[in-house]
This record gives structure tokens, C-alpha cells and sequence, in this order.
């Protein structure tokens, strides 16, 4: 469902976006079983194909874990400073992790595929 109107002003570059990431609207002859596609004049019903729909999670995922991943790699190599190379300053050039690491659960391709193919 996209909004296609609020408080009775068009919402043209809000469905706009989501048609540039493979949304379609919905024909109300097209899904059997479903008849009303337009909801009171401001929610359209939209669908995409799996394939675009899982590689859409696969990239959200990863936009997600980026910034996690990122920080795990300072915290585990050290920040890259100027003469820190130095055998006095070797062993003093890490962030000291003193707090609990939250876990992020990676999606693996299948729990991609079982996300995608979620009738919604």
C-alpha cells in the first residue's frame, strides 16, 4: 500500500520513488479476490516482483550492518595513527572495547527468499 494523497494534496514524487524501486500499481481485475486497489482515494495497492524485492532487503540489510561492520573493524585493528607503528606506542593504539557488542542478525539468502516471497 503507498499513499497516493494526504490530506488531500497529491503525493507525486513520494509514489514516484517508490515506482523507480519496482513498485506497480495494481489493476483491480489483476489479483484474483481483491477488488478495491484504491483505498478511499488515498492508498494505492502496489506490488513488485520477487527479485527486486529480495535484492531491495539484501541492500537494506547491508546498509544496516555497514555502520556495525565499520566500527568492529576499528575496534579490532585499532585506529590508524601517524607513528603508532612505534614499538612503545604498539600496544597502546587500540580502542579498548569495554562495553557488550549488540548483535545484529545477518539475513542469510535464504531467510532473503522467505522475506521476498511473503504475500503482502
Amino acid at each position: 500500500m503507498v499513499h497516493v494523497s494526504v490530506l488531500g494534496q497529491e503525493q507525486r514524487r513520494h509514489f514516484a520513488g517508490f515506482q523507480a524501486n519496482g513498485w506497480t500499481p495494481v489493476q483491480s481485475d489483476e489479483v484474483p479476490g481483491v477488488r478495491e486497489v484504491l483505498i478511499e482515494g488515498t492508498t494505492q495497492l502496489c506490488v513488485r516482483s520477487k527479485t527486486i524485492h529480495a535484492r531491495a532487503l539484501k541492500a537494506q540489510n547491508d546498509a544496516a550492518l555497514g555502520p556495525i561492520r565499520n566500527r568492529q573493524e576499528l575496534l579490532g585493528e585499532g585506529v590508524p595513527v601517524k607513528g603508532g607503528d612505534h614499538p612503545t606506542a604498539r600496544n597502546y593504539n587500540k580502542i579498548g572495547a569495554r562495553s557488550s557488542a549488540l548483535k545484529c542478525h545477518e539475513m542469510t539468502d535464504g531467510e532473503l527468499q522467505k522475506t521476498a516471497s511473503r504475500d503482502y
